[in-house]
C-alpha cells in the first residue's frame, strides 16, 4: 500500500512520530529550496507559533521567547552605542582636525597679509 502516509497512520491511530517528523523535514527543505532565506524565518515563526498553540509548550514556548528577546535586544543595542561611540570620536578628530586646519590656514593669510 503506497498511499499509506502519515495522515493515515495518525487517522489509524498508529502514532509513529518518525513519519511526521520526516513530513515536516520534507516540507521545510521544499520551502528552503523553493523561497530560499527567507523561509527560515517562516519555519521558526511557524515552530514558535505552534509552541504557543499548544497548552503543554505554551509557557516554556513564552519564556524561551522572553529570554532570547531580551538576550536580542541587549546585543542590539550594545553593539548600536560602540557604532556610535565610534561615529561619534570619529566625527569629533574629523571636525577638530578640519578646525585645525582652517585655524592653520587663516594664521598664514594673516602672516602674508601683514606688512
Amino acid at each position: 500500500m503506497d498511499d499509506y502516509d502519515w495522515i493515515d497512520k495518525v487517522r489509524d491511530w498508529d502514532w509513529d512520530l518518525t513519519d511526521i517528523w520526516v513530513h515536516w523535514l520534507d516540507t521545510a527543505m521544499y520551502y528552503l529550496d523553493t523561497i530560499g532565506w527567507p523561509a527560515y524565518a517562516a519555519i521558526f515563526l511557524s515552530v514558535v507559533l505552534i509552541g504557543l498553540s499548544l497548552d503543554l509548550t505554551h509557557h516554556w514556548t513564552s519564556m524561551m521567547l522572553a529570554r532570547s528577546w531580551g538576550a536580542v535586544v541587549y546585543v542590539v543595542f550594545t553593539l548600536l552605542g560602540v557604532v556610535l561611540g565610534w561615529l561619534y570620536l570619529g566625527t569629533n578628530r574629523f571636525i577638530f582636525a578640519r578646525l585645525r586646519d582652517s585655524a592653520r590656514m587663516f594664521r598664514d593669510y594673516r602672516k602674508q597679509r601683514a606688512p
